[in-house]
């Protein structure tokens, strides 16, 4: 099932379970401008926590830290490159 994020202005893949809403591929708000370190995901996850940057699996306190609904990256991505973000809420 996809859902409109308005945060985002696009569609999110979302699958109810009962431990929650899964996200599937969100693209959180922030530059990727070289520079910028800190994105907002639409929503505070619970569990299950994937951040991709240019298709690879970043991991957490290496590459990032994540304080409710804000991610903070080690490194700026680079303009070019996509974030995905897997998450339940």
């Amino acid at each position: 099932m996809f859902k409109f994020n308005p945060i985002t202005e696009k569609l999110d893949m979302v699958n109810k379970s009962s431990s929650g809403t899964v996200v599937i591929g969100e693209v959180p708000t922030g530059d990727i401008n070289d520079s910028n370190k800190i994105f907002t995901l639409a929503h505070t996850p619970t569990s299950g926590v994937s951040v991709y940057v240019g298709g690879a699996r970043m991991k957490l306190t290496d590459d990032y830290t994540i304080i409710t609904n804000t991610i903070t990256f080690v490194s700026a991505p680079q303009t070019t490159t996509n974030i995905l973000v897997d998450y339940t809420y």
